[in-house]
């Protein structure tokens, strides 16, 4: 029956695939999306031609857009930094990206501390 619909047209893992992407973009970063696909059971050919289209997005973009909703202030300590990057690796970002939205933010890293 299945099988039916998918030669009919009615069940399509492309289409699917590109709405799920199309829906978390700006939400969460790239390595979360292909985690979500590969967990829907979405691979292959209809994963990575809807991946496709990420390439040209700015990542960290998305990253800083997404901490500014989210936070908007660099963190006051290091609990506070620990919590803002646990809050953008869990979404799928780096955390050089997320040490790198930091920095944008005016927050020390560990990067820029002086060798002792």
């Amino acid at each position: 029956m299945l099988v039916d619909f998918e030669r009919l047209g009615y069940l399509s893992d492309q289409r699917y695939a590109n709405a799920l992407v199309a829906q978390r973009i700006g939400r969460v970063g790239k390595r979360k999306i292909e985690r979500d696909l590969h967990g829907k059971g979405i691979a292959g050919d209809a994963a990575r031609e809807a991946l496709s289209g990420l390439a040209a997005r700015d990542e960290l973009a998305d990253a800083l857009a997404l901490w500014q909703r989210r936070f908007g202030h660099a963190p006051l300590d290091e609990r506070d930094k620990a919590r803002q990057v646990r809050y953008l690796v869990s979404r799928g970002f780096s955390a050089s990206i997320a040490f790198r939205v930091l920095r944008a933010a005016g927050a020390r890293t560990d990067d820029d501390s002086p060798i002792s």
